[in-house]
């Protein structure tokens, strides 16, 4: 794992923000690491890649035109208004 040296405002090095800068590292580079699972078992993970794979796939071979990306957010973006309004979330 790499450590960072953190230089202070007087020339010198600041050791606790050199220690503060390594967990931080630590942290999002566990948060991020692709050896923790969110699934509960190696078949639970297994199940999920297939399924996901399998719905990749499928949208790559669909014939269907392509929605341009900002009409699908367009229309996603409707879909949060509405739901937001029938929960009174927000005034329609």
């Amino acid at each position: 794992m790499a450590h960072a040296v953190i230089p202070d405002n007087t020339g010198g090095f600041d050791s606790g923000m050199a220690i503060c800068a390594h967990f931080r590292y630590a942290w999002v580079m566990n948060a991020l690491s692709p050896l923790v699972s969110e699934h509960e078992t190696e078949e639970a993970a297994v199940e999920y890649d297939r399924w996901f794979r399998a719905k990749v796939r499928a949208s790559i071979e669909d014939p269907a035109p392509s929605i341009p990306h900002d009409e699908a957010m367009a229309r996603v973006e409707a879909l949060l208004r509405a739901a937001e309004e029938r929960a009174g979330l927000k005034p329609a």
